[in-house]
């Protein structure tokens, strides 16, 4: 074999197969990365770093379907990158293989969380990091429990969390293996210590009273947007990780996109407005790769069925993110400046939230007066049909003194 051709991935396509297959890979797979079978043996014999492993299981989901097809669109989405990474002067090429998805037995969501279990251990046996793309947030329960049995009880794990709810629910309408109940299982391992969790991105309303009760009962650690506005991404990312990686033999890192603004990521199954930015979850991302890596790796709530283009953004957000927080950052900047924190915005003042409903009555305010700014004192507001009558027109005709 020319040795030249090992090196043929870092540079444009030439021509010829590599060239033809660009946007035609053939077999579908992250990053175009090697097909290899979900066997421990397999994946041993392979040496490579990380497997992707889709789980197209939708069953634990409360809101807006479609994350089922998470998997195959996030493999579309790393059709458009290339292995090389000119930021941190790394290559991916060899690192990661593919292992395809989970078989997700719809009729029976137990069989399928079984099945997700078993999968996550069986790359953990191969001493391989598992990427695991859902599927909503729930595949996580069955995920950190695999990576719990794996290190067994006498060992130590870390947990970190992101996203826009904090998933805190002890039961939902009875279910307790629902996407909303996620850091409530989580929480209750053995190996797991409160002090060693941590969780970005909280806010807005569809965080029930009940899970704030319930993160301070167990002392988990959640890091609100308002905090994140206040202090910035960087010295959050960074307390959270001492958090989840100081004293821990093990680390379950969690990527729920909704975290990210609606504006930056529409294409999840529950999106919300005040989230984090593109740039800021580059750089939440860049400081966890300074801990080498995580055990276990997991993205959620990607909603396939949104419209197209703005799934596409957002896969390519989700891609960047699990790429850049994969591998180990601290390798890849030795030698390489700092870069300065990104700027915020101003913290916010004591009574913002009072504010910000006299902001909204205000709002509604000059809405009212501008419908009614033509209306006398005394007179009845028209419909816009009523304004536009030949009647209506007449009247006002005369009221200016025209004929």
């Amino acid at each position: 074999m020319n040795p030249a051709k090992s090196y043929a991935h870092l540079f444009s396509p030439l021509g010829g197969e590599g060239g033809e297959n660009y946007r035609a890979p053939g077999q579908l797979t992250f990053l175009r990365a090697p097909h290899v079978a979900l066997e421990t043996e397999a994946l041993k014999a392979h040496g490579a770093r990380y497997a992707f492993v889709g789980v197209p299981f939708d069953e634990g989901n409360v809101g807006k379907p479609g994350s089922e097809d998470g998997p195959r669109e996030f493999r579309i989405a790393s059709q458009e990158y290339l292995s090389y990474w000119f930021e941190f002067g790394v290559d991916l090429n060899g690192l990661a293989v593919d292992c395809g998805d989970v078989p997700m037995p719809k009729v029976n969501p137990d069989s399928a969380r079984e099945r997700i279990y078993r999968a996550v251990t069986t790359v953990l046996k191969a001493g391989v990091t598992p990427i695991i793309v859902g599927g909503d947030r729930s595949i996580s329960i069955q995920a950190a429990r695999a990576l719990s049995d794996h290190i067994g009880e006498g060992v130590k794990m870390g947990c970190l969390h992101f996203g826009a709810h904090l998933d805190l629910a002890d039961s939902w309408a009875g279910e307790r293996l629902l996407s909303t109940c996620a850091l409530a299982r989580i929480t209750e391992l053995p190996n797991l210590n409160s002090a060693n969790v941590a969780h970005i991105g909280a806010r807005n309303s569809m965080n029930p009273k009940d899970y704030i009760d319930l993160a301070e009962a167990r002392s988990i650690r959640f890091y609100p947007m308002f905090e994140i506005y206040e202090r910035g991404i960087d010295a959050v990312t960074r307390e959270a990780v001492s958090k989840v990686w100081g004293g821990t033999n093990a680390q379950y890192l969690s990527f729920n996109f909704n975290v990210m603004d609606a504006s930056a990521a529409p294409g999840v199954t529950a999106t919300e407005p005040g989230g984090l930015e593109s740039r800021e979850m580059v750089r939440a991302a860049d400081i966890i790769g300074e801990q080498k890596t995580a055990s276990v790796i997991d993205v959620t709530e990607l909603g396939a069925c949104l419209r197209r283009e703005w799934h596409d953004f957002t896969s390519r957000r989700v891609h960047r993110a699990a790429a850049d927080g994969g591998d180990g950052a601290g390798a890849r900047r030795a030698g390489r400046p700092k870069p300065a924190p990104l700027r915020t915005s101003p913290p916010p003042n004591k009574g913002d939230a009072p504010k910000r409903c006299l902001l909204l009555k205000s709002v509604r305010s000059r809405r009212h007066d501008h419908h009614h700014r033509d209306i006398g004192h005394g007179q009845r507001p028209v419909s816009r049909r009523q304004a536009a009558s030949p009647r209506a027109r007449r009247s006002r005709r005369d009221s200016c003194g025209r004929q």
